[in-house]
């Protein structure tokens, strides 16, 4: 045991100073790796939160389509009656003179 301790020695002050060097820069660098991994986790769920605006802005879109699109079947619509209520409406005027020529007014 004695022999072992003979080979073992302390470490000289150059290298007790560079480990000290080096473990200061693995504290920097995993504070810096852990800053890196916040930021990359942020920016992540900053992204989640566009993507998940975006598809709500989709889906509101789509729905605002459907609803134009309706709105010109239902205006179609609503001409087709109106031009079918000017039909009759002469149709109706055109009959009333029709007996008023009869009747003989």
């Amino acid at each position: 045991m004695q022999k072992l301790n003979d080979f073992i020695q302390p470490p000289s002050p150059i290298k007790k100073h560079r480990q000290n060097q080096l473990i200061e820069s693995l504290q920097q660098n995993h504070l810096g790796a852990s800053q890196y991994s916040y930021s990359l986790t942020q920016n992540s769920v900053d992204l989640l939160e566009k993507i998940r605006i975006d598809s709500l802005y989709y889906i509101h879109f789509q729905r605002l389509e459907k609803i134009e699109e309706q709105n010109q079947i239902y205006k179609a619509g609503l001409q087709k009656l109106r031009q079918e209520f000017e039909q009759l409406k002469q149709i109706h005027l055109s009959n009333q003179f029709d007996i008023n020529d009869i009747i003989g007014i």
